[in-house]
């Protein structure tokens, strides 16, 4: 008669539990298991490189390291938790905030944010919200970059459901396409609120597109008070940085 061992058990019904991003109150309440032995068992899978703890909400989520045990874990979810890191050397070397952007049925959805991390105040109530593909750094720069097929979904979507607030003809789409290509990065489009709650044209912002296989899977921006400095002189400064940034998340992916 063979013994299990208990604790490959619990491990393995924490990793059940992680179908999403989880704080460590939820990961308790679905599998029963107390918070310390919980916080120690994620320690472990963590430092393994199985889980990851976001920068900006503190919950635990599965890393694509799982996608070779027959799970999955979605670029999203990795945009998602795993980059906090990255965003955490950028902020410290940048001082103003970043987000990272993925698309989503016509928008881009802001995933992670460093936005708590940094000395200047911005707007921090920005995960999970919808910003402008066209409007937005990051949105040009997924447009201008991403597959042919996923940048042709994102702009049917964009034109049926209107988020602009206005009718969009493709004419314009393609010339904010071929603007980004030609500059190399996004810029944040003057007096652009990203949300009624918004601080709008007192912000600026640019992004680089984070690409895997050739191609922008997501974005990476950073933000800064407009009158601080123009959209040139921030990618004169710091341009290079963030394109690092950029090629370290993709790298990873």
């Amino acid at each position: 008669m063979v013994k299990t061992v208990r604790s490959v058990a619990r491990a393995m019904r924490v990793l059940e539990a992680l179908d999403q991003p989880l704080s460590l109150h939820a990961l308790h309440q679905r599998t029963g298991i107390d918070r310390a032995t919980l916080l120690r068992m994620l320690h472990t899978l963590a430092q393994d490189g199985y889980v990851t703890r976001s920068l900006s909400t503190g919950h635990f989520a599965p890393t694509p390291r799982l996608s070779r045990l027959g799970a999955t874990a979605g670029s999203e979810t990795y945009f998602t938790e795993r980059a906090g890191e990255t965003l955490d050397r950028l902020c410290r070397d940048l001082l103003w905030p970043s987000d990272i952007g993925v698309p989503r049925d016509g928008a881009i959805m802001i995933v992670e944010t460093s936005r708590t991390l940094s000395p200047f105040i911005t707007n921090p109530r920005v995960l999970g919200r919808p910003i402008s593909m066209l409007h937005s750094a990051m949105g040009q720069v997924y447009l201008a970059f991403s597959a042919p097929d996923g940048r042709e979904a994102s702009i049917a979507r964009l034109i049926e459901r209107n988020l602009e607030g206005f009718p969009v003809e493709r004419e314009r789409i393609d010339r904010v396409i071929e603007d980004t290509r030609a500059r190399g990065y996004g810029i944040r489009f003057p007096g652009y609120a990203a949300f009624p709650d918004s601080v709008g044209d007192k912000l600026r912002a640019i992004a680089v597109p984070v690409m895997v296989a050739g191609h922008a899977e997501a974005a990476l921006s950073f933000v800064w008070i407009a009158s601080f400095a123009t959209a040139e002189d921030m990618a004169a400064r710091h341009l290079d940085r963030l394109r690092q940034a950029a090629d370290e998340l993709g790298a990873q992916l």
